[in-house]
């Protein structure tokens, strides 16, 4: 038996996805400001992708260690794995904005003043530091392939919904697909849904 798909074999059915219960919080939107200014400094790639994906590690990692997300982003699957919707238009718009605390040249960012390290707890910084050190250098590739996580695999099913014939841009990932992943999930996502 041949292992190529051919013309006449019916498309592999998709299985729609159990609902999850989402788990409400609020963007904090200035303190996203500063987190960007504050990984553009450092980081040694800094471009849209790099800071999207070291937010979201950064993320996981604090949610893991202390129960709590940096910035209270909503996250979306996209191609290139997850992306933390607010950010992603705070950089996206601060390409037209004349007041931006940053300037974006088609996918480099860089900062135009001092990230405000008041805005940022202790446990931030060094969610964001981690981050920083073990994906701030890795290339394009590399780093969309290890957002390609659990997660990621099981709200795109495999990546096959942002694919024909589906053409999904971004599906939204309630907080639990990522916190069900993380040590002690479980319990994580228990305690989260207690606070909200």
């Amino acid at each position: 038996m041949s292992s190529v798909a051919t013309a006449t074999e019916a498309p592999i059915a998709l299985k729609p996805a159990p609902p999850v219960v989402d788990i409400p919080v609020i963007f904090k939107a200035k303190k996203a400001r500063e987190v960007i200014l504050y990984i553009v400094q450092r980081a040694p790639i800094a471009d849209r992708l790099h800071i999207c994906k070291i937010i979201y590690f950064a993320d996981r990692y604090h949610l893991e260690k202390y129960a709590r997300l940096i910035c209270n982003d909503r996250y979306v699957a996209m191609k290139y794995g997850p992306v933390p919707d607010g950010i992603y238009d705070i950089i996206k718009n601060a390409e037209s904005a004349e007041d931006s605390d940053f300037a974006v040249d088609d996918f480099a960012v860089s900062p135009l003043r001092e990230a405000d390290l008041t805005l940022l707890s202790e446990s931030d910084r060094a969610a964001l530091d981690w981050a920083i050190q073990q994906y701030g250098s890795l290339s394009v590739t590399s780093l969309s392939q290890a957002s390609h996580d659990e997660t990621w695999n099981k709200v795109t099913q495999r990546g096959a919904l942002l694919h024909a014939p589906y053409f999904k841009r971004a599906i939204p990932i309630p907080l639990p697909e990522i916190t069900n992943t993380l040590k002690d999930g479980e319990l994580l996502t228990s305690y989260l849904l207690e606070q909200h």
